[in-house]
Order: C-alpha cells, then structure tokens, then sequence
C-alpha cells in the first residue's frame, strides 16, 4: 500500500484497490506530488514576480495592497492559504494610473530589464487596444517545473512549465448615499453581465456550445453577438470611474464581481506584512478580509457559549415539560461528536424539531418559558425578523451582526430553533422539491433585502445634490416603499406552505427523510434521529440524534477532519454584550453600539 496520509480505513482502502485497481493509489500519490510541486513553483514564480512588481512601486511611489484569499492566508499563516497560489493586487484608482503612466514610460530595454509586462488589454490581435476586465501583469520569462531529480512532464509528455502572472484589480470611489450607492451597483451589475457575455459570444464554437457553455447568452445570443467588444469594455470602465474624486468615503472592486465595500481608512497608509517570507503591503485592517483563527477558545467566546448554554438549558426545560422532541443538529452536533463539546471557535447552539413539535413549541412555549430572562421570537411575536426560522433569545443582550444591525427587532443572544419538514423518498423528487423550496426562501429574502432601513437613507450636503442624486433618491424611496408594502408575514406563510406540503402525507406515503431548508440544507433519515439519546455537552445535558455519525456524514462527508486553521473562525459579530455588560465584536467602540440599540426595548 502506498505510504500516503489518509484518514481512510482499511475496508475503505481495500475498496479503492478492488474497484480502482491495486496501483492505483500509488499513481494517484505520484499525481499528487506532480500537483504540489506545480503549485509551489507557481508560488515562487508568483512570489519572484511580486517582488519585483513592490520594488518598482517603491521607486514611483506607488501604493498597492494585497487582499482577498492572500490576505487571509497572511493573518492565518504568513504564507500562503493551502492549495492556493494567486497573489490579488490591488489599487486604488489614482494609484493604478500612476502605475500604467510609469509603466508606459519605460523603453523596451528596460522593460526586459525590468522582468515584467502590464498588460491591461487582450492579447488577441482580433481585440487590440480593448481593454480587459483585469489588468494582467506577467513575468516575461518562463521557468521549468522541476524536483530533485529532473524536469517534470505533463500528461501530454512536455516539459511543464510556468510564469508568474498576477491581476491588477481596482479598487474604485463608490457613493456615500445608501440609495445612491445601490443604483450604481445595478448599472455595473448589468454593463459586467453584458461584457462578460460579450466576450463569451466571442469564444464560443458548436462544441462548447453543445456542452452548456452558452447557456447564459443562449437567449440573448443575436444581441450580445452584434454589442462591439470596444463598446461593451468602454462601457463597464468608464462608468466605474464614475465617482472618482468626488470625495467618496468608501471604496470597492467594481468591475466584474464586486468585493466588499470598505472604508477608505481602512485601508488607509497600508503597512507590510509577510507573505512567504516577502513583505508585501496590507490594508491598515486586514480583518476585512482575513480573520485570526481560533485555535482555542477564548474567554470572550466562552462567555457566549455559555449564555447559549443557559438558553438551551431553558428550552430542554420547556420541551420536556411539554412533551416535545428535540435535537441538537448543526455545528451543536457535529461539536459533539468531534470535540466533545462546543466547536472551539463557535458560539451558538443550533436545535431541531419536526414541524408538528416545531409549531406547538412556537404556540405553548412562550407561557412555560422565564420571559423576564428570555423572549421566544417567532413570526408573531416579533413581525420585522428576517428570518424563516425561530429563536430564543437572552433579554438584555445584544448580538449585532451586518445583516441585522440597522432591522428593528430583538438582537439578544439566542439559540436558534429549525424545522425539519418531510420531503419525498425518491432522489429527482427530492432534488425538485428543493428547487422550488429555496425559491420560496429567494423570494422572501428578496424582500427583506429591499426593506431598506431609514437609517439607511443619509442627509446629502447641498453640493452633491445633483440629477444622478435626485433619480436614486426617487427611485430608491419607491422601492422601499413598495417593499415595505409586502408583508413578511405573507412571504412566510407562502413559504411554509410549501414546505410543508407533504408532512400530511407522509405516514401514508411511507416517507422516511425529513429535511430543513434555511439557512442551509439539511437532510436526515428519521429513524436516524428518533428516538433522541440524552447526552452530556460541555457540562449540560442536551437532546443528541439517535444516529448523528449518519446525520453528519450526509451533511459534512468527513465530518472527523478538521478544517484547516484559516477556516477556524466565529460568527462576523460587529457588537455583542452579555447580561452583565461585558462584550465585544469589530465595532465595539462604535457610538452607533452607544446603547440605543437596546435589544430588549426593540
């Protein structure tokens, strides 16, 4: 057997070697070692050519920043994420024009001697001078992929080689004004899609066609076929521009797929951290796109673990005075069974019902439940909550996350509490139905993310006061208002009734799965999760599936492996506090946190 790490048993592996063949692991390491050595030679080319690219930034006073997956990787290891060898550059967009002047100021000599092209345009000659979505920078020279013993060679049996190339991407002025902003996010939404497709008109044969590669223009074909290319490039890039030197406090990568939107002083005089070994620039805040991973529990975290603990204490009180099953389910249970107790880096307690349990908890639980400690928020009780679920929340508390924090409802710390519906036995009838579920669960957050909140909508100094202003203001208001017309209370009920549609039937039918749907898909057997077993968690007693490796394992594969420590991170919370007033979060010091947002007055 091949000397390779594997979490495999050995019935498993002597699966692989009946039905795969008996070598068939030693080729698949040898595939393996090709890979990571082709991945390493990239992020050395990568790295090479970054060093150079920061030094000619260094000389003309340019100023870049890393961001995305390698920044992440910078906070979490100083190197690379796993598997990962693409560098994202970015620039603000004065500093990305200082960087194509000083560029195209340089001869052809010493741009060899330099070691590397900027390329901002396609290199196809049928499409010159039209600028690409990003620019390109290429090393000039290739290098061969090598061990210690030769070069190594592809399946085609060449010589594998690589160059460093990175992508230039901008970072450009979004408005200030909430309604503003949106507008300008649809029309880049819609001139990217254009383009994109534009471009994949181009580059479509009958082949890939057939394959589903023209699916998304298929429609449109005859339209996007006619658009220039000049054309639809020009349009996307000089509308992102749109709002430069305007003053804007916020900045975002516009073109293409937009990246999240940040303050400029977040980013702010940029500081150096290292990158494999090469100290690169960062945002002044890389948390925006790299969090510290929890390698153990801090004692922030335990603090609201153990308030959900206090929660689900009151809720198994509850259910078991009334009668009502129960289950941890989630990351609850997969902690559990990995760790015995909480996931090191979570703070929440997830728990499951079957529908019927499910309703009698939301109509009889709140008369058993200490309400001057905790509040059970339901549909009914609490009208403006987002979600398509329950919960039980901890009175003077406050858990303030990015989608919550502007909607007027109770924000205390809380467990949360799923439904689980039956669904049909057959897999394309399962598949199906949960197609037309999520639709349901689309068309009530569509809602609710058009519900824009008035603390949304900000004063505009009388200056900027202009047409595009006067258009967003309008059109913004009448879309909120519109939304703000359509009840949640109408898109919850449209939704339940569509996922429930089948637990009337489901003795007669024989049904044995039962799945929830929101926020993610979950599916189990019942008689994996019936009768529940009592179990102690983390000094507690709580309601455990009766078989929650096979629950796992259909919801998490290898659920036993870690996740890689980059991957170990909490819940984004931008503000929490306890009962006794100690908290914390990305924006505790905020004066938006001042206490006006007492979550037990809302």
């Amino acid at each position: 057997m091949a000397d390779i790490k594997t979490a495999r048993t050995q019935k498993e592996l002597d699966l692989i070697e009946d039905v795969m063949g008996s070598s068939f692991l030693e080729h698949q390491s040898y595939v393996t070692y090709r890979d990571t050595l082709l991945l390493k030679a990239t992020r050395e080319a990568n790295l090479e050519l970054m060093r150079k690219i920061d030094a000619f930034c260094e000389e003309h006073g340019i100023k870049y920043f890393v961001y995305g997956k390698t920044l992440a990787g910078i906070v979490a290891y100083q190197d690379f994420l796993p598997g990962y060898s693409r560098i994202d550059l970015g620039f603000l967009r004065p500093e990305m024009d200082k960087f194509e002047a000083a560029f195209n100021a340089l001869t052809d000599e010493q741009i060899e001697e330099l070691g590397f092209k900027y390329n901002p345009f396609f290199t196809d000659k049928r499409y010159k001078n039209i600028r690409r979505i990003y620019a390109h920078i290429d090393a000039i020279e290739y290098t061969y992929v090598e061990d210690d013993l030769d070069i190594l060679y592809g399946d085609n049996t060449l010589p594998m080689v690589i160059r460093g190339m990175i992508q230039a991407t901008v970072f450009d002025e979004v408005p200030d004004d909430f309604f503003t902003r949106k507008k300008f996010y649809r029309q880049m939404k819609r001139r990217s899609v254009t383009f994109r497709r534009t471009i994949a008109c181009r580059h479509m044969n009958e082949a890939n066609y057939e394959d589903g590669y023209g699916a998304i223009i298929d429609r449109h074909m005859l339209r996007y076929k006619i658009m220039p290319l000049r054309l639809a490039s020009w349009r996307i890039h000089h509308l992102a521009k749109r709002y430069q030197g305007r003053g804007m406090s916020n900045v975002t990568r516009m073109l293409s797929w937009r990246s999240y939107t940040v303050p400029k002083s977040d980013i702010g005089e940029i500081q150096r951290m290292n990158l494999a070994g090469l100290m690169v620039r960062c945002p002044d805040r890389p948390d925006i796109w790299g969090k510290e991973p929890i390698l153990e529990t801090t004692p922030e975290l335990r603090r609201l673990q153990n308030d959900a603990k206090e929660i689900v204490v009151e809720i198994d009180r509850v259910c078991q005075e009334l009668g009502i099953q129960y289950f941890a389910c989630g990351g609850t249970m997969l902690g559990y069974v990995r760790h015995g107790g909480f996931i090191p880096w979570d703070d929440d307690i997830d728990i499951g019902m079957l529908r019927a349990d499910y309703e009698r908890f939301k109509a009889e639980a709140g008369a058993i439940l200490d309400g001057d400690r905790f509040f059970l928020q339901t549909r009914e009780s609490d009208p403006n909550i987002p979600y398509l679920f329950s919960k039980v929340r901890m009175n003077d508390t406050e858990y303030i996350t990015d989608y919550n924090k502007f909607r007027p409802f109770h924000k205390g710390i809380c467990v949360d509490v799923f439904p689980f519906d039956y669904i049909p036995n057959d897999f394309a009838e399962q598949r199906s139905f949960k197609s037309k579920v999520r639709g349901k669960a689309k068309a009530h957050h569509r809602v609710v993310n058009r519900q824009y909140p008035k603390a949304q909508a900000e004063e505009m100094p009388t200056d900027r006061k202009n047409l595009d202003w006067m258009i967003a203001q309008n059109n913004g208001k009448i879309l909120a208002k519109h939304y703000w017309g359509i009840s949640l209370d109408e898109t919850q009920k449209d939704y339940d009734e569509t996922v429930t549609c089948y637990n009337d039937v489901a003795e007669e039918e024989g049904l044995e799965y039962v799945a929830s749907f929101v926020p993610s898909y979950t599916m189990a057997k019942v008689e994996d999760l019936y009768p529940a077993q009592r179990v102690e968690f983390d000094g507690i007693e709580i309601m455990l599936p009766k078989n929650p490796e096979k629950f796992l394992r259909m919801q998490y594969g290898d659920y036993m492996v870690p996740p890689y420590p980059h991957q170990r991170v909490g819940h984004d919370l931008l503000f929490w506090a306890d009962a006794e007033g100690v908290g914390g979060g990305r924006e505790a010091e905020n004066d938006f946190f001042s206490g006006e947002n007492n979550a037990g007055e809302e």
